[in-house]
Parts: structure tokens; sequence; C-alpha cells
């Protein structure tokens, strides 16, 4: 289990922001509306990143219509190819429940790319969504969950729980009792300490990530670094006594 940062692209300046990031963080880069995609040349996404050498572990789709948007799937795969990074994050729609064709087609598109195509759900949906998936073979669907403030710890560990063997992505974020956002080292409504500890007793390998920015909260870069370093390190501690 690693640590990640969520990184929201809302404008092409945004792309600026690897320079600060570079040999600190794995980031997902999350695309927060299609046109941005649209508008913005595959190059001019990919040389930054590359240029400043940031560690991605994912990119994430904006919200997109089944099949009008396909194109654009088709061109994060492609930036996918050239970033070396193997997993695209979708948002949840009903209708991929509902349609099997939309399945049906992602997985051969994503089959053909040899790349995972990770949906993300709220704990609210994600059972179902994993029953569809195991409708099909050869490992290409995956799951990432978000925590949500109105689902305690202990709920959301279980529905996590459930989900193993398909779960890849874990994101999070701590709030207060009257619903503002706060740090994951603060004291809040989401029991880290319990979350962290599950995981790793029951050998969760994938990426916890830390979602603020996607949620309208962009911490300062220093704060991003503390927080990375303060949930990497209690889960090498969590691990170090799980392995003794």
């Amino acid at each position: 289990m690693r640590v990640a940062y969520s990184l929201a692209v809302n404008h092409e300046r945004d792309l600026k922001r690897f320079s600060t990031l570079k040999h600190t963080i794995p980031c997902e880069v999350c695309f927060m509306n299609k046109h941005i995609l649209e508008d913005i040349n595959l190059l001019d996404i990919v040389d930054p990143i590359i240029e400043h050498d940031v560690e991605l572990v994912a990119l994430k789709a904006p919200k997109l219509s089944f099949p009008e948007d396909t194109w654009l799937l088709e061109k994060l795969l492609v930036i996918s190819d050239e970033l070396n990074v193997h997993a695209i994050l979708l948002p949840f729609r009903p209708d991929i429940l509902e349609e099997t064709r939309i399945l049906e087609e992602y997985f051969n598109l994503f089959a053909s790319y040899k790349r995972f195509l990770v949906i993300e759900a709220d704990p609210q949906v994600v059972t179902s969504l994993r029953d569809r998936m195991l409708e099909y073979l050869g490992g290409v669907f995956k799951i990432s969950i978000r925590y949500q403030k109105n689902v305690k710890t202990e709920d959301f560990v279980n529905i996590v729980e459930n989900c193993f063997g398909l779960l890849s992505f874990i994101k999070i974020v701590n709030c207060n009792e009257e619903g503002k956002l706060v740090k994951i080292s603060e004291p809040g409504k989401l029991n880290f300490p319990l979350l962290v500890q599950k995981l790793v007793f029951r050998g969760y390998d994938g990426f916890i990530v830390l979602d603020y920015e996607t949620r309208g909260l962009r911490l300062p870069l220093e704060d991003v670094i503390k927080e990375y370093e303060f949930m990497s390190e209690y889960i090498r501690s969590i691990r170090e006594k799980v392995e003794r």
C-alpha cells in the first residue's frame, strides 16, 4: 500500500504545477472537465510531466457520455501509453450498471491497450459495481472507492473489505463535525488509524489517495508533503507490527 495525491487539472496552467511536485509524491492527474481534454494538445499534457519526472499512478477522466465521448477516453489511453501509466479512472454513472454493452465496449477498448479501467464510485453503489465487474475475466476492471463524510469509518472499512481483489484506489479526506475539510493528521470523522490497520492486516497493495483538490480544497505544497509523510510513516509502522 502506497500513498498518492490527486492533482486536479481545471485549466492548462495547472499542468505547470508538476514542476513543484517532481521527485516528491506519486500523483494521480484528475481532469476536471472534458473541455480540457478536448482543447489541450496531447503533447502539452505529456511534455510537462515527462520534463519534471513526476511519478504518475493514474489518470482520471471527467464525466464522459457513452458513446459520444469515447474518443476522449481513447485520447487518455494514448496519453497513458506515452507516460507509461497503467490505470485510467472513470467516474461511475448509473448506465454502467443498466446497459451491458457499455462495460463490454470498455472492456474491449482497454484490453486492446493493455490498461486497467478503474471505475470510481461512492460507497453506496460499490457492491453492485463489484458484482457486475466479476462477470468479466481478464483483470481489466478495477474499483476506486471515495470516502464520504456521512459514512462512518467502520462502515466504510466493511465496504472496502467487500471489494478486495478488485480494489486499486481508496480516495480519502477528513472533515470535522461541521463538515469542513481538515487534514488527515488532524482530529475528524475519518478514523485513519482504523482504516490503515484493517488494510495492512488484509494485505491491501493498492493506493490510498489524498483527494482534497477534487473536492474543492487545494492544500499548500508544504502541507501536502507533511500529510504524505505522516500517512506513509503510519502505514510503515503498522506494517512492521503486523510482520513481526
